[in-house]
């Protein structure tokens, strides 16, 4: 027995010694096959290396021998130098997408927000929707969003795709509304942004789920970077914080302040841009009952027909946008110093500057831009505001004209708007009096189809002694909607008409006849 015992244990041994052997070769031609592998792409083509870099956008060496090789894998493409500068600090990303733990990482110390992913229905199939970037204004990184033509996506309760809608967004967690909240944010649109207007593009937005609403978003429009309050909680409107001119191509500061409360009598919001104070709203902050809320930001565009139907187009230009230095505490010593928090709690502001927002616009327009105080802002019911605005004369429209006695006189008139698809049609009419250059509507023998007589208390002019007509008329042709907006209209009175448009649908024109 013992023999036997003997034999059978020595067999075993060996046969331990035989797998160990097995196991140490494996190993080893493991180890020197990763080596291999992680030193020598040279006989590797650059798709090959694009091919597995999308595959395995974490693995380093793919991404050093990618970054080596100056492959754009997203595009398929191989930058130059000059190339990799310039889109660098406007469209480039280290990698073509990147997890949700690397954004993490790359994020600055986000206070007491909670990132909690990417926005469910960000289209699985987007080019590079999110990732990081070496462009930023504070630290190292920032996070870049990307937007392209049909990146949709859907849900079980929700599809975007047929809903004229596309995002790429992060979402965070929720958040309670019983304290007082402070928000900073900085914002890059590149100086060749593609504006999609009059579509909207949300960039910074809350929302409260039970039923689903938008409280606030910070808006793209022709106007500029808006604040809107929403609306699906409040009545719709849309306060100018930053124009074009001076949004694209800069770095933006956003400081937010609430308090999120649902009492009309306690709710409060304020927006500081880039150290202004541009919103001090005292009202309601929340939906009636008072929800819990969630921050979602990067790019949000809806009603994308508005876009495509104004610029007769079915595509959708890629948008891009980066976010940096994205933070929230409960009181502004803790998001930001104290001499920048007394600076921005002593400033006041009287007047909002309003944007009216219309659908089938091409372009921002003089009666798209109104003043509002803020009293009135906080009464608005209706008309995004439109009606409690003071629409603001066009700076110079009357210097370049020298007024001239020439032709003073009087001139019976028709008012008459114009569309090409559906003819003529005629909405008031009256005398204009020239005396001494200047033109006006006479009170007698007035009518107006479309609104009150008063408004042509509002028409002022002037014509030179060339017979050169300029005028500013605040009038709405339309019957049974709208308000009073200001069209400039121009002509000469050889002619004997002035026209100018009130909107891209609809021309004004005025007929004259000596009396």
């Amino acid at each position: 027995m013992e023999i036997a015992f003997i034999v059978k244990f020595q067999l075993l041994e060996v046969a331990m010694l035989k797998f160990c052997i097995r196991i140490a070769c494996l190993l080893s031609v493991s180890l020197i096959a990763t080596h291999a592998l992680s030193q020598d792409f040279s006989g590797w083509s650059d798709k090959t290396v694009c091919r597995l870099l999308l595959k395995n956008p974490d693995n380093t060496d793919y991404l050093e021998e990618g970054e080596s090789r100056s492959l754009d894998c997203a595009s398929g493409t191989k930058n130059s130098a000059k190339n990799n500068t310039s889109t660098k600090t406007n469209n480039s990303a280290t990698a073509s997408k990147n997890s949700l733990t690397e954004i993490k990482k790359s994020m600055d110390d986000d206070g007491i927000l909670q990132l909690k992913g990417f926005h469910a229905l960000n289209a699985p199939h987007a080019i590079n929707p999110v990732s990081v970037s070496d462009f930023s204004i504070i630290g190292k990184t920032s996070i870049r969003f990307e937007s392209n033509d049909g990146e949709c996506g859907q849900e079980p309760n929700w599809n975007d795709c047929p809903n004229d809608r596309e995002r790429t967004e992060l979402n965070h967690g929720d958040e309670s509304w019983k304290s007082e909240k402070w928000y900073r944010f900085y914002l890059y649109l590149p100086k060749d942004y593609n504006s999609v207007a009059p579509a909207k593009v949300s960039l910074i937005q809350w929302s409260v789920p039970d039923p689903f609403a938008v409280l606030i978003q910070f808006q793209h429009m022709h106007a500029g970077l808006t604040f809107n309050r929403n609306g699906s909680a409040f009545v719709d409107s849309y306060i100018v914080l930053k124009s074009n001119e001076d949004l694209l191509g800069n770095w933006t500061e956003i400081i937010f302040n609430t308090n999120w409360h649902p009492d009309p009598k306690k709710g409060f919001m304020k927006v500081w841009i880039d150290g202004k104070l541009k919103v001090d709203f005292k009202g309601r902050a929340n939906s009636q009952k008072g929800e819990k809320l969630s921050l979602r930001y990067g790019l949000y565009s809806s009603y994308m027909s508005y876009y495509k139907n104004t610029f007769k187009t079915k595509k959708m230009p890629q948008r891009v946008a980066f976010y940096d230095g994205v933070k929230s505490e409960k009181s502004c010593q803790e998001l930001l110093d104290l001499n920048t928090c007394e600076n921005l709690v002593s400033q006041n502001i009287k007047e909002y500057k309003l944007f009216i927002h219309n659908s089938g616009d091409k372009e921002l327009h003089l009666r798209s831009i109104c003043k509002i105080s803020r009293a009135n802002f906080e009464t608005i019911k209706s008309n995004q505001g439109a009606d409690l605005c003071t629409y603001v004369k066009p700076a110079g429209l009357f210097t370049a004209i020298e007024a001239s006695d020439a032709f003073d006189g009087s001139y019976s008139f028709t008012l008459s708007r114009v569309n090409p698809s559906k003819g003529s049609q005629t909405f008031g009419f009256g005398i204009l009096e020239i005396s001494d250059g200047k033109i006006s509507v006479a009170v007698k023998s007035r009518h107006l189809k479309t609104g009150s007589l008063k408004d042509y208390d509002t028409f002022e002019g002037k014509i030179d002694k060339e017979g050169n007509i300029s005028a500013v008329f605040y009038v709405n042709p339309l019957y049974g909607e709208g308000v009073p907006m200001p069209v400039i209209l121009t002509g000469t009175i050889d002619a004997l008409q002035i026209k100018g448009r009130f909107d891209d649908y609809y021309e004004m024109i005025i007929k004259l006849k000596k009396e």
